[in-house]
């Protein structure tokens, strides 16, 4: 298992996880390339699912440990769930997106927009479909011979 970070977040989408993870030091690896890797292959290479779906991991990670303490050495890994705890909280939190809702053909320039558009599939029905070209209105009469 490898794992490299070159310091640029640009260079590589996995080095964009890293930094968003807060993955960049050497000395202290959280997960190795193969791991974000995959993510980034169960994301569609998603930068920020990517991170959301590995701090998940990490906090599951350190979830059942318990801080430890010897002498003059301990280890608290109730400090890492916690960071990774609210880190997903956070991240939850920005990638909520508002949904705004859209009612097209209210305004006059978004109907002109949509009548002048070339690419726009025709519609079936129209409010002046049933006239005929000299401008007066079929009547149910007409249809029926009438």
């Amino acid at each position: 298992m490898s794992w490299n970070y070159s310091g640029d977040p640009s260079k590589s989408n996995k080095d964009a996880v890293r930094f968003h993870l807060g993955d960049t030091d050497n000395n202290h690896e959280q997960v190795n390339d193969e791991e974000i890797e995959y993510s980034l292959d169960q994301n569609s290479a998603s930068i920020s699912s990517t991170v959301l779906s590995l701090a998940i991991a990490l906090r599951n990670k350190y979830a059942p440990y318990v801080n430890e303490k010897t002498d003059r050495v301990s280890i608290e890994y109730g400090k890492m769930y916690e960071h990774f705890k609210d880190l997903v909280i956070r991240l939850k939190k920005d990638s909520v997106v508002a949904a705004v809702p859209y009612a097209g053909g209210i305004s006059i320039a978004d109907k002109t927009a949509c009548q002048e558009d070339t690419d726009r599939v025709k519609p079936e029905f129209t409010k002046d479909m049933d006239e005929h070209r000299d401008g007066t209105a079929e009547t149910y009469g007409d249809i029926l011979g009438g």
